[in-house]
């Protein structure tokens, strides 16, 4: 049952109609719905009725975590490497794709039944795929080993972190993770500098490890992010 500030939905009508063709079971591993999902999104009660919006600022956040959500049961998330919101807030060429796209449903009728557009939907899929692969092309690229390392060493100049850091990093960038002891030796430092240098990356956040005595890998939280992974949250490149 889906209850709303004026209303209890018992299951039936648009709202269980919108659950049936929707639903987890009936897109299970089936890419090709996510761009048909919003397709279909517009014309259902999350956007007409105006007191079954779960979010002040409309539906779009709506479709949005449900495309993420269908990505990752589809198996093409990545397990959260890429996300199709930041595609949808850059758009191919211009921001404003997106909401130009999205006024398609708002058309007159054209070549489908009542309001509906067969080109539209055409054209709105191919161009939410492309968007897709967009963004996974954009994540992968900043992935690419030779590149990250480069934006390593940037990090580590940024955070006068010292240069025997690298040796560490470069590893934990290879491997996964090492375990502690391998990182201290690979500085070529004394036991006791040496783990002030490892303990200068934990510290930093961009070395942790699940447990205080275990193997170190690579984190990414947001203030390394914006120098190892530039334009991701924004379109200003911070580091080189």
């Amino acid at each position: 049952m889906l209850r709303s500030q004026h209303r209890v939905y018992d299951g039936s009508g648009e709202v269980a109609r919108t659950q049936d063709v929707w639903g987890a079971e009936g897109i299970s591993g089936r890419v090709k719905f996510l761009p048909l999902a919003w397709a279909g999104m517009p014309k259902t009660s999350f956007r007409k009725n105006s007191d079954s919006p779960p979010f002040l600022d409309g539906n779009g956040r709506v479709c949005r975590l449900m495309s993420h959500a269908m990505g990752l049961q589809a198996g093409i998330g990545a397990s959260g490497l890429w996300s199709i919101s930041r595609g949808l807030a850059r758009g191919l060429e211009t921001p404003d794709e997106y909401k130009r796209m999205m006024s398609l449903a708002d058309m007159k009728r054209q070549d489908g039944r009542g309001s509906l557009s067969l080109r539209a939907l055409v054209d709105f899929t191919n161009w939410f795929l492309k968007l897709s692969i967009d963004q996974v092309d954009f994540m992968t690229s900043l992935f690419e080993r030779p590149h990250l390392k480069k934006r390593l060493e940037s990090y580590v100049k940024l955070k006068e972190l010292k240069p025997e850091s690298m040796y560490i990093l470069e590893a934990v960038l290879s491997n996964g993770e090492i375990p502690r002891g391998d990182a201290v030796r690979m500085t070529g430092h004394k036991e006791r500098s040496a783990r002030t240098i490892l303990s200068k990356l934990t510290d930093d956040g961009i070395l942790s490890s699940d447990t205080p005595k275990g193997p170190v890998s690579l984190r990414f939280d947001l203030d390394s992010s914006r120098i190892l992974f530039p334009k991701l949250f924004t379109d200003f490149t911070l580091g080189t």
